[in-house]
Order: structure tokens, then sequence, then C-alpha cells
């Protein structure tokens, strides 16, 4: 017997609880948000955790997942997160979910499969939220080109933004060729870009730029 609970800061429960009552092989507890809600939890040692995390604080729930993923390793976990509201997707994986699900009007209907995935080890994610955290990856990695490009420009090192995207794939240890790929240019481009690259620095090798970049960003 699978011993499933559900958490939330809303006591009405209905939309989990009665369909996995339904299945044969699965206990339900379902759990109102609150201080002692770790001591509650580890009594229980269910075997699934569904957190609704509509309200609660998200520094709450990854120290909620972690202790209680610490003391069961085993400890499988579905997050609930509401629909249409700004949620950081980062985040969220960031707290040890093992599934992630929308509440909408189809999740009564989904959280039985999301259950029996979690328990076969397969993570669920539907489109819906992997489109959004596609999106989140792509503005992190804007955000953070932005920054190296940021500090480039505060030590007054002038590079063009295509030299300074190949000086940050540089950084991180890519070769021409990779580098190329990336960003869909030919290796003699990249070439010619490294070359002046070495010139602004005024060093020479690989290895001595990448140093250097990395210390800059350190700085």
């Amino acid at each position: 017997m699978e011993k499933i609970c559900y958490v939330s800061m809303a006591p009405d429960t209905a939309s989990i609880q009665a369909p996995l009552d339904r299945q044969e092989n699965m206990t339900v507890a379902c759990l109102v948000y609150s201080e002692n809600i770790l001591d509650v939890t580890q009594i229980l040692k269910p075997d699934v955790l569904i957190v609704d995390v509509d309200g609660i604080p998200t520094d709450d729930v990854t120290s909620l997942l972690c202790k209680l993923k610490e003391d069961n390793p085993k400890l499988k976990t579905i997050g609930l997160l509401p629909n249409g509201k700004d949620t950081c997707l980062l985040h969220m994986i960031e707290a040890c979910f093992d599934s992630l699900l929308l509440k909408t009007d189809k999740l009564e209907a989904a959280i039985v499969d999301a259950v029996k995935s979690v328990l076969c080890q397969r993570y669920l994610m539907p489109v819906e939220i992997t489109r959004a955290f596609i999106e989140d990856i792509l503005q992190l990695k804007v955000n953070t080109i932005n920054t190296f490009y940021q500090r480039l420009e505060q030590h007054e090192i002038n590079l063009s933004r295509r030299e300074a995207e190949v000086a940050y794939l540089l950084k991180q240890g890519l070769k021409n060729e990779q580098i190329a790929k990336k960003l869909q240019v030919n290796e003699g481009t990249v070439k010619v870009h490294v070359s002046h690259l070495y010139s602004k620095l005024k060093m020479k090798g690989r290895k001595n730029v990448i140093v250097f970049l990395e210390e800059l960003m350190s700085a």
C-alpha cells in the first residue's frame, strides 16, 4: 500500500483526495500547512508527498523537501503550481520536486498518473510548464551573458557584442568548433574573434585568457 501525503494552505482537498482514494493500493493523508508540518510528515513517513506551493514561501518548501529527503531518500515529491500565477520554475526544480503539475480543471484526472509516474522513477512535467521552463532558462542565459558583458565594460575592456559572446563561451572551456556551433557561425569567424580578443586583452594563450576572465567575474 502506497502512502500519499498532500500538503496545502487550503483545507479543500477534494480534487486531490477523491481520485487517489479510489485507488486500491493508495492511502491519502491531507494536511494543512503549518509550523509543525515537518514533524507530522516525518511521523507519517509517506511514499509520495504532494505539495500545493500556492501561498507557501519558496524557501519553506525547499527546506521542507530537503529535510524530508535527507531523512528518507526514497521519498517522491510532486509540486502543484498555481495556474496563471508567476512562479519561478527554476526555484521549484531546485526545491527537489520529482514532478510538477499545474492546478487546472484537469488536475483530478492527472494526479493519479503523476503519483504512478514518480513511483516508477519518471519525471512528469506538462507541456505548459515545459515551455515556461525553457523560457526561464533562456532568460537566465541572456542575463548571464549580459552580466558578463557589463563586467567587461566596468573594467574598460572594449569588446564588440560578438567578441564578448566568444569570450564568454571560451571562458567555459569550449573549443573554437564548439563555439562556432553555439553561435551558428563558421569556425574561421570564431578564430578571427579569438585573435581580436587576444589583441584587446594584450595577452597570449587560451589558458591565460580563461584565467583572466574567470578572475574578472569573481572580482
